[in-house]
Formats: C-alpha cells, sequence, structure tokens
C-alpha cells in the first residue's frame, strides 16, 4: 500500500503519536509509508523509522492555506501514487476534504477527542473530519459523543488506541534505569509509598485537585508530579501555594520532564489519572497497568473504559477531591500481596485489550479494505 496520513505538526502529543506509531507499522509490513505536516522535532524520528516526511503549512486555519493546500497535496497524491488518505486533524480535513474529491483517493479520519462541538459553526468546521469513507473513533466515549453529536456520519470504525506492552513492562526497566531515577529525583528505596501524576502542567491534568485530595489522605505518602516545567512558571507558583497552604511541604515535588517513563511508573506504587475534562483515551492508566502498579481515575471519558475490571473501584468522581482522597486511601491500604496481584491482573487487561500490534492491525486492514 501507499499510503499518506496528514496532521498539523510533530512535535508531540496523542495525535503525533498514533502517526508515528501506524507509519512504523506500515514500513514494518513491507508497504509505504508518507507523512505531510508543518514540521516538528519528531519528524527526525518518522524519517529513521523509514517513512517519507513533506512539509507544508497543514496546521494553518487560514482558508487560503487551506484551499492552497488542497491544491499541494492533489499534486503529491498524484505523483507519488497515493492509494489513500489518513488525516488526523480539523484544519488539514479541510484540505484532504477537497484533496480527495479531485483525485478520487479514499479518503479516512480519526476523530482524537470531542472537540468545541457547542456552536453551529463549531460542529460546521469539525464536520470535515467525518467527510470521508469512514471515520475512526478512539474509544468507546468517543465512538458514542460522534454519534450522538454527529447523527449523520459515515461508516464509524472504533480501533483503540494501542500501548507497547514490551516498552511498558516491569520485567524490561533494569534496575539501572530504576536507579537513574531514583537518584535524579532525591527518593530513597526504604521511604514512603510514592504517588506519581503525570502530564502536561495544565489547568485540565487536574493538579490542583490532586493537591486538595492529597491533603485529606490518612497514610504517609511521598507524591510526585511530572511534566514539562518550561512554560509553566506562573501555574506552578499556583500550585506550590496551594501546596504551602494544605501544609503538604516536602510530601509534593515537581520534579520535571521525564525521558523514561517507564522507569517512572516502575518507582511509584500509585498513579493517578485527575483530568477535569473527559480524556478521549486514558493512555496514562493504561501505561501504567502494563507497568502492573494500581491507578485510580476520573470516572469519565476514555480513561474510564480502560481500567480493569478489578481496579474499577478506584474509579473516583470527576472534580471531587473527597472521592480521589477516598481511592487514594483506600490503594495505600493494600498490603504488597494484594498490589501484586492487582497489579498482574491489571497488566492481563492490557495486554488483551489495549495492544499497539492490536491497533496496528485493524487500522492496516482498514486501510486494505477502504483501497480494495
Amino acid at each position: 500500500m501507499n499510503i499518506l496520513q496528514v496532521l498539523p505538526a510533530l512535535n508531540s502529543g496523542g495525535v503525533e503519536r498514533g502517526t508515528l506509531e501506524i507509519a512504523e507499522a506500515l514500513v514494518t509490513a513491507g508497504h509505504n509509508s508518507h507523512v505531510i505536516s508543518n514540521g516538528g522535532r519528531l519528524v527526525a524520528t518518522l524519517t529513521q523509522q523509514g517513512s517519507i516526511h513533506h512539509q507544508l503549512p497543514v496546521h494553518s486555519k487560514n482558508p487560503w492555506h487551506i484551499w492552497r493546500n488542497a491544491s499541494l497535496i492533489s499534486d503529491f497524491v498524484r505523483k507519488q501514487d497515493i492509494e489513500l488518505i489518513h488525516v488526523r486533524s480539523r484544519a488539514p480535513a479541510w484540505s484532504a476534504k477537497l484533496a480527495s474529491q479531485q483525485t478520487d483517493v479514499p479518503l479516512l479520519s480519526t476523530f482524537h477527542g470531542m472537540y468545541g462541538h457547542h456552536s453551529m459553526l463549531k460542529r460546521i468546521y469539525n464536520s470535515a473530519m467525518l467527510s470521508g469513507q469512514a471515520c475512526i473513533a478512539v474509544s468507546d466515549f468517543i465512538a458514542q459523543h460522534i454519534a450522538q453529536t454527529y447523527p449523520k456520519h459515515p461508516k464509524l470504525v472504533t480501533i483503540h488506541r494501542g500501548i507497547d506492552t514490551q516498552a511498558f513492562s516491569p520485567e524490561t526497566v533494569s534496575d539501572a534505569r530504576k536507579q537513574i531515577l531514583l537518584e535524579q529525583w532525591s527518593l530513597k528505596s526504604e521511604q514512603a509509598k510514592v504517588i506519581l501524576l503525570p502530564g502536561r502542567l495544565t489547568r485540565l491534568k487536574g493538579h490542583a485537585l490532586f493537591i486538595e485530595a492529597l491533603a485529606q489522605v490518612k497514610h504517609e505518602f511521598l507524591a510526585l508530579i511530572v511534566g514539562d516545567q518550561t512554560s509553566s512558571e506562573a501555574y506552578i507558583g499556583e500550585l506550590q501555594t496551594l501546596i504551602d497552604k494544605k501544609q503538604l511541604q516536602g510530601r509534593v515535588r515537581f520534579v520535571g520532564a521525564c525521558d523514561d517513563m517507564p522507569a517512572a511508573y516502575a518507582v511509584a506504587d500509585i498513579v493517578v489519572s485527575a483530568s477535569t475534562k473527559a480524556e478521549s483515551f486514558g493512555r496514562t492508566a493504561c501505561e501504567a497497568q502494563a507497568m502492573e502498579k494500581l491507578v485510580t481515575v476520573a470516572d469519565h471519558g476514555g480513561t474510564r473504559e480502560t481500567l480493569c475490571p478489578q481496579l474499577h473501584n478506584a474509579a473516583f468522581e470527576p472534580g471531587s477531591s473527597r472521592s480521589l482522597a477516598t481511592c487514594l486511601n483506600m490503594l495505600l491500604a493494600i498490603d504488597s500481596n494484594e498490589a501484586r496481584e492487582l497489579g498482574r491482573s491489571a497488566r492481563a487487561h492490557i495486554e488483551k485489550h489495549y495492544p499497539l500490534e492490536k491497533m496496528c492491525a485493524k487500522t492496516l486492514a482498514l486501510y486494505q479494505q477502504l483501497i480494495s
């Protein structure tokens, strides 16, 4: 197959990660993988995997750029004999829609989030994501959202995001990798249980809610907030003020970005997803469960559906610090033997339902079906 994926840029995030995962799967299976974006730091990774990157300003919402990009994509599709266009975001979806119509090449989209949809104008803008021969929903939650919000949707296919269960495996994280983080974060192996909150340092990730809940926890703990701090000084200042107010000094730390998340999960006892807005897919919860860790998540969105049955009582009421504190107290009270058993059940659940190989196989099969 000769496949083109289109997205705004290649910097960081779930859209970018999904693009790279499918691109690598295409190359591994002997197909041709092309990607159009406005560039970014992940271009090097993409090309190292064997895909070909082409830079166009497809991130722009300017109508003239959208029209111009449609013409450029059409020319590219013809010259490269592209058999299918897979678009992953709204602005480039308009260009890809026009290019598909001009070249008679099938168009596929992936709905990665809910997007703003409360006005007619927003829904019209979003409609380009539903104008192809098929649309992928990344979770049952997103599939339900599309069906309810856009009743006249095309063929809808649910393909859950996948986790690299080999990379996120306790067996593949060496003691040396864990020791690097223990030293970097000034942790001691014999200290209190570690609670990890990973994610971008934005309000939507629920950091304030997390801190409010920690103030109600009855057990000893050390909480680590993992995320890039370079552009979040004011926000971190607000959170530090809250930490001081709740007298949690020394018990809550900002440790910055982490390039080895499997090791970060490995040194934790409990992992939290506290997003105040429903996530389209619970990647953090999946990765943590694959690492055999206890998790607690907000009881909404795609994150909730990723929990293994044995951990369903660890889903807390969204936005409620009291409910989150109750879940944390429950998990902190679990003894080590039960925690290990729950961890094994969690990993088995992820291996069965959310392996990366399953996502890639289903996506490539859909490509073949649409081309045929």
